[in-house]
């Protein structure tokens, strides 16, 4: 029996370029796909928060019965405001950032008084 086949096409002599092409490809989409990334709109916007707002909002809550205001958001533009809203309401204010940095200064021995940022650091 007579081949039929043309002997210039040969299907495999640019196969190992196909196989690379394709390889790249899959690399690429699966690179991307592993690091892509998408927010939550309300978790960038809330550090967007102005903190005068952000004042005037925490110093009209009803805190009759409360010691402490605790504001727990370390996005929050919170630490700012601290000292002047613990006038205001006569409570001790706490923020996340703040605990945080009260914290790692305890840890490492610092025992200074930092001023204006609440009676957290004054104690």
């Amino acid at each position: 029996m007579e081949s039929k086949k043309n002997p210039k096409a040969d299907v495999g002599k640019n196969g190992s370029i196909y196989f690379a092409v394709g390889l790249a490809l899959m690399l690429f989409l699966t690179y991307s796909t592993i690091n892509w990334k998408t927010y939550d709109k309300s978790d960038i916007d809330i550090g967007k928060v102005d903190p005068n707002y952000l004042y005037e909002v925490l110093s009209k809550m009803d805190l009759n019965g409360a010691e402490v205001l605790f504001i727990s958001c370390t996005a929050l533009p919170a630490l700012s405001i601290i000292d002047s809203l613990e006038k205001r309401l006569n409570k001790i204010v706490l923020s996340s950032n703040q605990a945080l940095i009260w914290d790692s200064l305890n840890q490492i021995n610092n025992q200074e008084k930092i001023e204006g940022f609440g009676k957290l650091f004054n104690s």
